[in-house]
């Protein structure tokens, strides 16, 4: 192999095996809900308990009172999720695994502008379905004339009138377009094999 041809495929390879570790630890969250501190906020009665290793479940404590917990970037501290138009984190995934005593959630989420609020608006209505749920958030703020920067999960559970319902979850993750993951990948490719073959230019 010539020596150009040996310099690309070797920078595709370092890239692979380099990058890639880096990448999907820089402004994303995926959480795998071996604990609950990404969660905070808690309102009527609601509360977050491992209940498995890997499970998070979301109950219901009160019946006839509004119920539900917010998530993001180590909680109330966070930061907040991004909907930068670098878009690291504007597709929402929940893995939902099993009600509790028949109970179900809601997803709401809450837009800021900076530090103003700006909205709160249903992305999941009322379901007890286990399927995961994938949701670009960065277009459903388009699709409703939002205007927003950053913005926090919430999670409600019901049925409204049952003290003690809940649902569990094995992952929420807020991640980037499968595309973003390849420009990332690119970015990191050309750094890389730069700083090996030419180290006065980055020194």
């Amino acid at each position: 192999m010539n020596k150009p041809l040996s310099f690309f495929a070797g920078t595709i390879l370092a890239v692979a095996l380099v990058t890639l570790p880096t990448a999907t630890s820089h402004a994303i969250l995926v959480d795998p809900l071996d604990d609950t501190d990404n969660f905070f906020g808690h309102f009527g009665g609601a509360t977050t308990t491992v209940t498995a290793p890997g499970e998070v479940t979301i109950f219901r404590n009160v019946p006839s009172v509004d119920t539900g917990v917010d998530w993001q970037h180590n909680g109330s501290s966070g930061p907040r999720l991004s909907l930068s138009t670098a878009g690291d984190e504007h597709r929402l995934r929940i893995t939902p695994v099993t009600d509790v005593n028949g109970g179900f959630y809601t997803v709401q989420i809450l837009f800021f502008n900076g530090p103003t609020f700006v909205s709160e608006n249903t992305i999941i209505p009322d379901t007890n379905s286990t399927a995961v749920q994938l949701h670009d958030i960065a277009y459903f703020a388009q699709q409703n004339s939002i205007s927003a920067t950053d913005y926090t999960v919430r999670f409600r559970i019901g049925p409204f009138n049952d003290p003690n319902p809940g649902f569990t979850f094995t992952e929420i993750a807020a991640i980037p377009e499968p595309s973003t993951w390849i420009l990332v990948l690119a970015s990191g490719l050309v750094l890389l094999r730069i700083r090996r073959h030419f180290p006065l230019l980055t020194s």
